[in-house]
């Protein structure tokens, strides 16, 4: 609900000054420029302090067009970006790309589902349609482009960040031409358990099938504009983990485990849970890279997808989604782990089992299973006990609702969001095809997000929190 209403005046005008976008299947938001200066009503001319309270008050979409109404509005909106004035409570949008806008190649759609309306937004090279989208965070967006080379972008700023060359990663290396152009790939596999192992086994991958099958999810631990922040990359073989810093110029691998699934950053700490929900904890300050395993594997068959979430009160959720297990790929078990590196004390792993069997994870309901006629995922909530070391059923989330895929898992309340549906699940998978819907927790219905699916394959809908912040370190460059 609006705080003061002075702010549906001010939507309501920004919207009438783009009516004209109403032509478009897909209205651009194209990047500011300063607008040329207009006649004013009374309200365009109230004083600046007052109009940054107002706009600051926008979602980032209004917000955006606001700023290019007339000169005073962009200068209100320069200010609220520069200064990070805009409201933290932003609803999540969509962002995939297209084949049905062939007029804007260089675009990517954005799916307002406050406004329930689709933008069409201009990106920075390489072609956003030949890349691959495998995170999203603090408003920024990771891709790979056809040549497997990754950056972050900010898809309202056009800001983009290179990040280190995946040929500095562990089991990645690039095959050359006679002309020194990369024309391959060689994978090699092995985890932080046989890396020792002789011969290592290992395959060659065109760029395009190394493109597609070998970078599963990204995650941020901070706005990368700030010039301070990580980016864990969890990758090929066997969803290992490997990190950088912001201005690295490397990979930095994450072993001896593998079968990751998701990961969240809280109090500066790097929390991951695998694919068997296990959750590892990493510290990553510091020269000496620490790991402990906080709660051990509570089944023996590894999933699909599990997220990790910290909820509002800062709290971590532990989401199971339905699926068929991965059948025959069981983590090694070892004794002694061992250092993550020379300098490090071992690592310590608990002892307790969070979960006696699976009837007591389940206690008197059946575990979650797909119908093989239905791919329509069905979602099981814990929250994770750090103290106790174990998980806790949740039956519902009361006023909350979760943002799951892709994305940096999200929790939101619906005292911020009454638009969105309180204890629902919103979601992007990928199974024989992009799937976007919204689970009811309460009675396991789900409803379409989007009536139509335009988006392509590999640029399936990912989940974002729109940042308009620009960079300020001028060491971070296209």
């Amino acid at each position: 609900m609006d705080c003061m209403p002075e702010i549906s005046i001010m939507r309501d005008l920004t919207r009438r000054a783009h009516s004209l976008t109403k032509l478009f299947a897909c209205p651009r938001l194209l990047p500011l420029t300063n607008p040329q200066k207009r006649s004013t009503t009374a309200i365009l001319d109230l004083p600046e302090e007052m109009i940054v309270s107002i706009l600051a008050n926008l979602d980032i979409p209004d917000l955006i067009r606001a700023g290019s109404v007339c000169s005073s509005w962009h200068s209100a909106y320069v200010q609220i970006c520069k200064l990070g004035l805009w409201k933290e409570s932003q609803t999540p949008c969509l962002i995939y790309t297209t084949e049905s806008e062939p007029d804007y190649p260089e675009g990517i759609v954005l799916y307002s589902l406050a406004e329930r309306k689709s933008y069409i937004l201009s990106l920075p090279d390489p072609p956003i349609y030949d890349r691959l989208v495998i995170g999203s965070s603090h408003g920024w967006i990771i891709t790979v482009d056809d040549m497997c080379q990754l950056h972050l972008l900010n898809p309202i700023t056009g800001d983009q960040i290179a990040l280190p060359s995946i040929t500095t990663i562990e089991q990645f290396e690039a095959i050359y031409d006679d002309n020194g152009v990369v024309c391959r790939y060689r994978l090699s596999f092995f985890t932080g358990f046989s890396v020792d192992e002789r011969p290592i086994d290992h395959m060659f991958l065109s760029c395009e099938n190394f493109h597609d099958s070998s970078f599963q999810k990204a995650f941020l631990s901070g706005d990368p504009s700030t010039g301070n922040y990580y980016v864990v990359l969890m990758h090929a073989p066997f969803d290992q983990l490997s990190f950088a810093r912001g201005g690295d110029d490397k990979w930095t691998w994450l072993p001896p485990h593998f079968y990751f699934s998701d990961c969240v950053f809280k109090d500066g700490l790097l929390y991951a849970s695998i694919r068997s929900g296990g959750i590892h904890v990493f510290d990553l300050n510091g020269p000496t890279i620490t790991q402990k395993i906080i709660i051990n594997r509570p089944m023996d068959v590894y999933y699909d997808d599990i997220y990790l979430v910290q909820d509002r009160f800062g709290d971590l959720l532990q989401v199971w989604t339905s699926g068929e297990p991965l059948v025959g790929h069981l983590e090694p078990y070892q004794d002694d782990e061992g250092p993550l590196h020379e300098d490090e004390e071992p690592l310590h792993q608990d002892e307790e089992v969070p979960f006696g069997n699976e009837d007591q994870l389940y206690k008197d309901e059946e575990p979650l299973q797909r119908d093989d006629e239905d791919d329509t995922p069905r979602y099981k909530v814990y929250k994770v006990d750090l103290d106790a070391k174990k998980l806790i059923d949740i039956t519902s989330l009361g006023e909350d609702m979760l943002f799951l895929g892709h994305n940096q898992s999200l929790c939101l309340c619906t005292e911020e969001h009454p638009q969105l549906k309180a204890n629902h699940v919103y979601f992007t998978l990928t199974y024989k095809e992009s799937v976007v819907g919204v689970f009811n927790l309460e009675n396991s219905i789900t409803d379409d997000v989007l009536p139509h699916k335009h988006w392509s394959y590999w640029g399936g809908p990912i989940w974002t929190i729109l940042n308009p912040r620009k960079m300020i370190s001028a060491s971070h460059n296209n």
